[in-house]
């Protein structure tokens, strides 16, 4: 799934923050079912957790998820490549905090299967039965910092594109084209910020675009369903 090393290189080496303390990086590889016809299964198929920005390990990590074989729909078919792509969250997350939330998640549910055997209900151990996605989880929802900003395109159109750009040209840390749009990073600042949400109030009608806090980016260098994401724009 990798196309350009140099791509991923420059990704890890221009993008990613060096971390701090607890901080770890999340990658994940997805099937999205919109890139596939005959089938309308959305899977998270890997995740993983990056403990170092260094680019030869998120190339060595990349290689080992994208090496995985034999996914399987619910109708016991094999997901086809096509389907495949690989996302990195670019704000870096904390285990202490995400290790805090998945505490309070696991005595809570203890607390509720303890009522049910007490109250002879049924119990449910759904949640413990996933423990360690539920983990992965918290980790995935406790974002340690803002670092960026995401103005995500679902449109091929340059024109929009650019229209955006020249607004906030100052923040802008990249441009990444995907496969069915750009995904345009904005570093976080004061400044910056009221600047996004007066670009967000005058697109409020527009569908297409979106913007995001919480997000993930196919990494450049990397296949997105047989697309060879890149950069675009990448500032100094």
């Amino acid at each position: 799934m990798i196309w350009s090393e140099l791509e991923v290189e420059k990704y890890v080496n221009n993008i990613l923050p060096e971390l701090q303390f607890d901080e770890v990086f999340v990658m994940l590889m997805f099937f999205r079912s919109k890139y596939v016809s005959n089938t309308n299964e959305n899977m998270t198929l890997s995740r993983k957790l990056i403990r170092e920005k260094d680019p030869k390990l998120v190339l060595s990590k990349i290689k080992k998820i994208s090496s995985q074989k034999h996914f399987y729909m619910k109708t016991y078919e094999e997901l086809p490549e096509k389907g495949k792509c690989i996302y990195i969250d670019p704000n870096p997350k904390s285990t202490i905090k995400g290790y805090n939330k998945f505490v309070k998640e696991v005595n809570s549910n203890l607390y509720s299967i303890t009522k049910s055997l007490m109250n002879n209900n049924d119990v449910n151990f759904k949640y413990f039965k996933r423990l360690d996605m539920n983990l992965f989880s918290c980790i995935h929802s406790s974002r340690s910092r803002l670092i960026y900003y995401l103005i995500d395109f679902d449109i091929k159109d340059e024109d929009v594109l650019n229209n955006i750009y020249e607004k906030i040209e100052k923040y802008v840390k990249c441009i990444i084209e995907t496969k069915n749009g750009y995904h345009m990073l904005i570093n976080v600042t004061n400044e910056s910020i009221m600047k996004i949400f007066s670009i967000r109030k005058e697109l409020e009608n527009n569908d297409s675009i979106e913007f995001k806090k919480d997000f993930c980016n196919p990494v450049p260098g990397t296949l997105q369903a047989g697309f060879k994401v890149r950069f675009k724009f990448l500032s100094d």
